[in-house]
């Protein structure tokens, strides 16, 4: 594809990929947004209203979590985690709490903006 966008870029006077938007990555720099984004990233397919039938093609580390059964995770890393959220089912709450938030809150365009709650 590279060969095709710099002829189709050299052509229209342009530049910048064709296909997709550059990448895009936010630094984690405080511990709000980190609350916010571990549990989205876990559960996102919530958030994204994801069907039931398409969920198996969703990489997440849920079921791994469910079944404490770690491939994509480290279980040193999971462990760790769920110990600071006092456990799975707490984890589960909160995530949950996340994607409500998010779901309720769909205008903000980034998880980054200032969190309305108190």
């Amino acid at each position: 594809m590279g060969g095709y966008t710099k002829y189709f870029n050299l052509i229209h006077n342009r530049n910048g990929a064709l296909f997709q938007g550059r990448f895009k990555s936010n630094l984690i720099d405080d511990d709000a947004y980190f609350l916010k984004i571990r549990p989205y990233t876990h559960v996102n397919h919530l958030v994204h209203d994801i069907p039931e039938g398409k969920k198996h093609l969703v990489l997440s580390s849920e079921q791994e979590y469910n079944t404490n059964n770690f491939v994509l995770v480290s279980e040193t890393e999971a462990k760790a985690l769920l110990d600071f959220y006092g456990g799975n089912e707490n984890f589960k709450k909160e995530c949950l709490d996340v994607v409500s938030f998010i779901r309720e809150e769909r205008g903000l365009i980034s998880l980054l903006d200032e969190d309305p709650l108190p």
